[in-house]
This record gives structure tokens, C-alpha cells and sequence, in this order.
């Protein structure tokens, strides 16, 4: 009777999310695409560890956007504290190990829709690197 009861909680659990988050999961991988076109290379633990608040950040902001007629006071919330949390992050752990050179565990690809100098200006506000910009090839 136990496993009947769970499995109908997590029914109604799921019926209830799926109200207001859609197919966000779905959305997810699309922006996971858009943002890593050319895939991820992951191979420390570190670098897990940084993929890991990123994609959480990610995870928030189209938890957010899906469904924008719904109050996501916590995904947004959310969003800040993982943010923060991979600041630290990488102040204590990334820079530190790396201290004169690039962090390149983390390769971020723009569209070629984006205007260049929103990506510059919107990577140099990311003060903790100091990014080196080469136009996508054509």
C-alpha cells in the first residue's frame, strides 16, 4: 500500500508541475544547444562542479520563462544564489589555480546573431575573467 500511495503523490506532484512549467525541460536542452553548439568538454572535477551552477542557472531561468503568467519567486531567487554561488566558486577555486592565465574550462559560443558589442560589454561586466572575443567563422 505504501508504493500505491507514493506513486499516486508523485502523480499529482507531477500534474501540478507540469501546470506550471510546461515542457521546460525540453527548452532546456534547446538553450543548452544554443549555448554550446560546438558541445561541452568536461573533464575535472572542477569543471563539473562549474557546469553544474551553470546549467542550475540555466535550469532557473527557463523554469522563469516558460511560463511567465506564473509568480516564480524561488526560481528567480534561485537564480541569484547560484550565480553567487559559482562567483565563489571560481574566486576560491578556478583563479586561484589559474592566477596569470585564462580559465578555459568554460567555452561559451555566441550565436552570430548577437551583436558583438553586447557580448563584450556583457563579458567584461563578468569581472572574475578577463575574455579574450574572436569572431565567430563564417
Amino acid at each position: 500500500m505504501i508504493i500505491a500511495d507514493m506513486l499516486a503523490e508523485a502523480e499529482k506532484i507531477n500534474k501540478e508541475r507540469h501546470e506550471v512549467y510546461k515542457l521546460g525541460y525540453e527548452v532546456h536542452g534547446q538553450v543548452m544547444k544554443v549555448l554550446f553548439p560546438d558541445g561541452l568538454r568536461l573533464k575535472t572535477a572542477e569543471d563539473f562542479t562549474r557546469f553544474y551552477l551553470f546549467d542550475n542557472i540555466v535550469a532557473k531561468l527557463v523554469r522563469v520563462t516558460t511560463n511567465l503568467d506564473h509568480l516564480h519567486k524561488d526560481s528567480i531567487l534561485d537564480l541569484g544564489v547560484y550565480a553567487f554561488m559559482l562567483a565563489q566558486y571560481d574566486k576560491d577555486h578556478v583563479i586561484r589555480s589559474h592566477q596569470n592565465e585564462i580559465p578555459n574550462s568554460f567555452i561559451i559560443s555566441f550565436p552570430t546573431s548577437i551583436p558583438q558589442e553586447f557580448i563584450e560589454k556583457m563579458l567584461q561586466q563578468w569581472s572574475l575573467f578577463k575574455p579574450t572575443i574572436t569572431p565567430a567563422p563564417k
